[in-house]
């Protein structure tokens, strides 16, 4: 029996197309999932303006917009980090006050 060894070319060409075809379909759902995601982050920044305007927020808002009209010479680095340090587990925090 002789044994085999390497594919044939139609067996390279169907792997290639093969890959070919995942690589395409990859591409068209990060396009899809990028499409998906602005709509949402549209209607959620829509949203949350509107809550703005008509003073409906919670006091991590009104901090950020404190911070806002003190006119922070870095802001967004700011805001980042005060949101970073409210969403930080509390066991995290006390582990990192405690090691120095």
């Amino acid at each position: 029996m002789v044994r085999r060894t390497g594919k044939t070319g139609g067996e390279q060409a169907a792997e290639q197309g093969t890959q070919n075809l995942q690589a395409q379909l990859q591409q068209k759902a990060n396009e899809a999932g990028l499409l998906v995601a602005d709509n949402f982050q549209a209607q959620m920044l829509v949203s949350a303006l509107t809550f703005i305007q008509q003073g409906q927020h919670g006091p991590k808002t009104s901090a950020i917009l404190e911070a806002m009209g003190t006119g922070s010479t870095a802001p967004l680095e700011d805001w980042g980090n005060q949101i970073l340090t409210w969403n930080q587990p509390a066991l995290l925090s006390s582990a990192s006050d405690s090691s120095g």
